[in-house]
C-alpha cells in the first residue's frame, strides 16, 4: 500500500469518527440539560402518532380536546432528518405536569407556517407563562423590540434575549428550519412543560413542524455547532 493511499484511508475513517462524534448529543456543549427532544430518536414509522415523546403526552384539558402531532420520518427542509408535524386545526399538544424543568436557555429547531395564527406557540409552561411565541402576525418571535412582556420565557425578568439563526431578535422565514435560542435573565423553572400551545383554552396552537428541543440551566447566548440543536440546524443548512 502506498503511503498517499494509506494517508486517504486514514483521513475518511478519522473523518468518519469525528462525524459520528460530532452527530451524538453531548450535554458538554450546553451545561446541564433539563430536557432534550429529538425528533429522529423517536424511532417511529412515518405518519405515526407522536403520543409520547420524551414524557411529554397528549395534553389533556384542551378546549375542544388535544390530538397528538404526526412523525415526518424525513422532511426535506430539514436535511431529509425526521420532524414532528403540529397541525393547529387538530390542537396538536403535548405536556408534562409536576416536571421541575429548570432552564435559562432554550434551544429548538423548528418551522413555522404562514398559516400559524397570531401568538402561536412553540413552547410554554402551560398557563401562557414562560413561552416561546410568535410576535402577533409577524415574522418574529416575542423578544427585546419585538413586542416581549413578561408572559415570554426571554421577558419574564430583566436581562433575556432571542436568537434565530444567531441574529438577535431576527425574523424566520415561513415554513423554512430555523434555530431558535431563547434566554431568560435567570434560571426560570417550568412546574409543568407545553409544547404547540400556551395554555389549555388559548387557541394558539403551533402550525410548523419540531426537530429538536433542549433545556439548559445555564446561559448560553450563542452556539458552539458540536452536538444537539445546535448542530442540527448547522447541518441542515449546509
Amino acid at each position: 500500500m502506498t503511503l498517499t493511499r494509506f494517508l486517504a484511508i486514514t483521513t475518511f475513517f478519522c473523518c468518519a469518527v469525528l462525524s459520528a462524534v460530532a452527530q451524538t448529543f453531548n450535554a458538554g456543549d450546553y451545561g446541564t440539560v433539563s430536557l432534550h427532544l429529538k425528533a429522529d430518536t423517536l424511532g417511529l414509522a412515518n405518519g405515526a402518532s407522536v403520543s409520547n415523546w420524551g414524557g411529554l403526552t397528549v395534553a389533556t384539558g384542551v378546549t375542544n380536546g388535544a390530538t397528538a402531532p404526526t412523525y415526518v420520518l424525513s422532511d426535506a427542509g430539514f436535511n431529509s432528518k425526521p420532524v414532528v408535524q403540529f397541525t393547529a386545526a387538530s390542537r396538536n399538544v403535548l405536556a408534562a405536569t409536576g416536571v421541575n424543568y429548570t432552564a435559562q436557555t432554550i434551544f429548538a429547531v423548528a418551522s413555522l407556517d404562514s398559516t400559524a395564527v397570531s401568538l402561536a406557540g412553540l413552547l410554554s409552561g402551560g398557563a401562557d407563562n414562560l413561552n416561546i411565541r410568535r410576535n402577533n402576525t409577524t415574522n418574529f418571535y416575542r423578544s427585546p423590540g419585538q413586542g416581549v412582556n413578561t408572559g415570554d420565557f426571554c421577558g419574564v425578568v430583566a436581562g433575556g434575549a432571542l436568537s434565530v439563526n444567531n441574529v438577535a431578535s431576527g425574523s424566520y422565514t415561513n415554513s423554512a428550519a430555523h434555530l431558535v435560542v431563547s434566554t431568560a435573565g435567570s434560571p426560570q423553572v417550568y412546574a409543568n412543560f407545553w409544547l404547540g400551545s400556551a395554555n389549555p383554552t388559548l387557541a394558539r396552537h403551533w402550525q410548523g413542524k419540531i426537530a429538536e428541543v433542549s433545556a439548559t440551566v445555564q446561559k448560553r447566548n450563542s452556539c458552539r455547532y458540536k452536538s444537539g440543536p445546535c448542530f442540527t440546524e448547522k447541518k441542515r443548512r449546509e
